[in-house]
């Protein structure tokens, strides 16, 4: 098993399984062939073809075959700006539930500066 920590090409030969342990997240592109996916804790089975891509949230197991041929897929995991931009609005958003009149102001400067940061 594989643990992804950083952006990757895999490419599989017709029948060749790969078993991908991801943490917090992926996006799944077949950029050749046809894989079958499935993930831990998730009922569904899915059947990628060339340029289809899935959104992974999450965490757990994934695992892909290849279907047809040879198969190459790329795995991309999220930016970290994006998650420290999503996880710091989050982060506002529960303490101005608390306190709408003293955060709001402040609520709306740090929106304005993540803005800026895109």
């Amino acid at each position: 098993m594989q643990n992804i920590f950083n952006n990757k090409h895999v490419q599989l030969a017709q029948g060749e399984v790969v078993a991908l342990r991801i943490k917090g997240g992926i996006k799944l592109k077949v950029m050749r062939g046809r894989v079958w996916v499935t993930l831990q804790g998730d009922s569904a089975d899915y059947w990628l073809c060339d340029g289809q891509q899935i959104d992974i949230p999450g965490y757990g197991i994934l695992v892909v075959e290849a279907a047809c041929g040879t198969c190459q897929v790329q795995v991309d995991l999220p930016r970290p700006q994006r998650q420290w931009r999503q996880q710091l609005v989050n982060a506002i958003q529960r303490v101005a539930s608390v306190h709408t009149m003293v955060t709001v102001p402040l609520l709306l400067l740090v929106c304005i500066s993540v803005l800026r940061l895109r």
